[in-house]
């Protein structure tokens, strides 16, 4: 293949090396995201050591929602539609609605909270890990949400 049909001696395009470095690059994040959770994890709460390790992912994503915010006019295709409100207030009135729910029911046994089932979760390493692996990819979307919508 020639040099302007885009290809090298290999017959390969850059479209392939780009796909290619893009997965390595994925990799190396989530085994990072992996590798900070496990450790984040391992520390005891409420320690000065686990509040640090919180503070960063929380600092940078506050960081990075100022700089972006109020970029957005109300008026724009990307501003929040009244569904996306009307659904995320569905989800808040669903979680209070359970914990009351759960909270006034007997036997407790019977009918967790969801900070009773949170704590079942958290009870262990792995447990823990997972939930703040989640925790940083919730943010990861909220940020990547406001960067994609304010470029």
């Amino acid at each position: 293949m020639s040099d302007l049909a885009g290809g090298d001696a290999t017959g390969h395009t850059g479209r392939v090396n780009f796909r290619l470095e893009r997965r390595r690059s994925t990799i190396l994040v989530l085994g990072a995201v992996a590798a900070y959770s496990w450790v984040a994890a391992g520390l005891r709460p409420f320690t000065l050591a686990e509040e640090v390790l919180v503070a960063i992912p929380a600092l940078l994503a506050l960081v990075v929602a100022m700089r972006t915010s109020g970029t957005m006019p109300t008026d724009s295709p990307d501003a929040p539609s009244r569904g996306s409100r009307a659904i995320w207030l569905g989800l808040v009135v669903v979680a209070v609605g359970w914990e009351l729910n759960a909270y006034f029911s007997s036997p407790r046994s019977a009918h967790p909270t969801l900070s009773v089932m949170a704590d079942n979760v958290m009870s262990v390493r792995p447990g823990r890990a997972l939930v703040f692996a989640l925790w940083l990819a919730l943010g990861w979307v909220l940020v990547r949400g406001s960067r994609t919508a304010n470029p």
